[in-house]
């Protein structure tokens, strides 16, 4: 594994709190503006916390872009083996062929991924209330003391329910959001 890519200082800032959080809270979100880096900021921290040390971690996105661009990160700017990087969408499913896969990038919904992760990466957190992603939530165990981690990504922080803007803390997620 090589860390080929350097993080700009707010992303290094940002590692280091999300760092910091998850050592005590399970579900913390990674609040960054769009383009400022969520992906590269939670693939490195991925890859440091996670990756290297032969635990799972499944990526969950709602688009193809989403999780290519996750693909891309990891095994490109991150230079990860693309062995250890597996993808499950539509017609697209490398989950027999990778087995020692540590990182699988999942669909929201597919509902068949690796057995045990140690980590839930939910891309685009804002629509972690919505049914498929709940589904995950559960599979993995995500709200249990022996379950998944979770780390969400978002660049809104809340969600829209029937006309009343709802913080993702109330959906679980752990006060204080790791921001720029």
């Amino acid at each position: 594994m090589s860390n080929a890519v350097t993080l700009r200082p707010y992303q290094r800032d940002a590692l280091r709190e999300l760092r910091a959080h998850h050592q005590r809270l399970d579900r913390i979100l990674l609040s960054l503006p769009t383009g400022t880096g969520k992906t590269l900021v939670a693939a490195r921290y991925v890859e440091t916390n996670f990756t290297e040390v032969g635990r799972r971690t499944v990526w969950i996105a709602h688009s193809k872009e989403l999780l290519d661009q996750a693909y891309e990160t990891f095994t490109e700017k991150l230079g990860l083996d693309n062995s250890l990087v597996a993808r499950r969408y539509a017609q697209h499913n490398e989950l027999n062929k990778k087995e020692n896969a540590l990182v699988w990038l999942m669909n929201n919904k597919v509902l068949e991924g690796p057995p045990n992760p140690d980590l839930m990466v939910i891309d685009e957190a804002h629509h972690a209330p919505a049914g498929s992603y709940t589904d995950w939530l559960s599979t993995y165990r995500a709200f249990a003391r022996d379950g998944a981690k979770v780390l969400g990504l978002t660049a809104t922080p809340y969600r829209l329910e029937q006309g009343e803007i709802v913080p993702l803390t109330d959906f679980g997620f752990s006060k204080p959001r790791v921001p720029i």
